[in-house]
């Protein structure tokens, strides 16, 4: 898996490297791909494909060019979902360069987020070996060290919301997040493999007895950016790979405009009979339980969804034509603010056996 021209002949390479060009240079956006999740229409049960997040792009479907947010990507797929047709979608990776195309059936009943359980971004498409940053030396004890970075192996993409162009990104990121979660996603050359880092920026550092050790810095790790810290040149014949996981999901009502920043699942929320079907999880999203503090910011609880609980948050973002953003949060990552009004309303609260507490 994740080779995708062993089987080309020399001129299938060359229209394939010609539509490649023309992507990078005439129509440079799509869809970025954050996460799929398991036993989807676009999973790799489904589909025996890979599709590999924050490297694949989608560019086109169902012959129409996807390079721009106009609302046409969602309207294919309802049109799939209400008529039960095919989709057909080509898939652009910076990382090889090259196009591949993938065939699924979109549906709102197999049980999990979206018509095809993705979660996407509209997003610049951009060489990849100029938006990476290697991880070199990781110090003991340090918060790279416990978030799993291995050095000299891994290279820092960036976020679920942009790309990091440099290291002075990453800084700024750290600098602003302080003793704060913050979700990376990271490449391995060893593994060929793209995953989802969760590390806390720290100047208090302790070992695994936890006992206080002296700090190097916030994030205890080594980096680079450049041409000698490029992607190395046998890693780019290959797609790459992801892990099947729930990655930070973003739901979007509506056509949102502003959805260059805003990830979002590929559920088609703007069809009427989505409103029933399109959230089998068993949250109710009218069931506003308490208002809460994320690493995204404030938000009110909306329940809980998966096996291990994780607690559904609506953000107060105040997102410009009548965006939602909705996020998946560890029970350890939230913390209930706690107002006057609660005690008088308790009556109009409903419960859930959500165990976390105000700190």
């Amino acid at each position: 898996m994740g080779n995708a021209d062993s089987d080309l002949s020399s001129t299938e390479l060359e229209v394939i490297e010609e539509a490649a060009a023309e992507i990078l240079t005439k129509r440079p956006y799509g869809h970025r791909i954050l996460g799929i999740q398991e036993n989807s229409p676009c999973s790799y049960e489904t589909i025996k494909q890979d599709i590999v997040p924050f490297f694949d792009f989608i560019v086109e479907a169902n012959g129409v060019s996807c390079d721009k947010d106009d609302g046409s990507f969602v309207q294919i797929i309802q049109d799939c979902v209400r008529q039960k047709k095919e989709l057909n979608l080509k898939i652009f990776n910076i990382k090889n360069k090259q196009i591949r195309t993938i065939s699924c059936q979109p549906n709102m009943d197999w049980g999990g987020e979206g018509a095809l359980g993705l979660t996407i971004k509209f997003d610049f498409i951009a060489d990849i070996q100029d938006h990476c940053i290697h991880v070199l030396d990781v110090t003991n004890h340090s918060p790279a060290e416990k978030a799993g970075l291995d050095p000299y192996n891994d290279y820092i993409l960036g976020t679920p919301h942009y790309v990091m162009r440099d290291s002075d990104d990453l800084n700024e990121l750290v600098s602003e997040n302080m003793d704060t979660m913050i979700e990376l996603f990271v490449y391995s050359q060893t593994n060929d493999e793209v995953r989802r880092v969760e590390i806390i920026p720290s100047l208090q550092w302790f070992d695994s007895n936890a006992n206080p050790v002296t700090s190097k810095g916030s994030l205890g790790c080594g980096v680079g950016h450049g041409y000698l810290h490029r992607l190395p040149t046998k890693t780019l014949h290959s797609t790459g790979k992801g892990r099947v996981e729930d990655y930070l999901t973003l739901t979007t009502k509506g056509k949102n405009k502003e959805s260059k920043s805003t990830s979002h699942t590929d559920s088609p929320e703007n069809d009427p009979d989505a409103e029933t079907s399109g959230n089998n999880n068993g949250v109710n999203v009218s069931d506003v339980l308490h208002e809460v503090n994320t690493p995204l910011g404030k938000g009110e609880i909306h329940g809980e969804r998966g096996l291990n609980k994780s607690i559904v948050v609506k953000l107060d973002w105040g997102l410009d034509h009548n965006a939602t953003a909705m996020a998946l949060f560890k029970k350890d990552h939230v913390s209930l603010i706690p107002h006057e009004a609660e005690k008088e309303e308790k009556s109009k609260v409903v419960s859930v056996d959500i165990d976390i507490s105000p700190q």
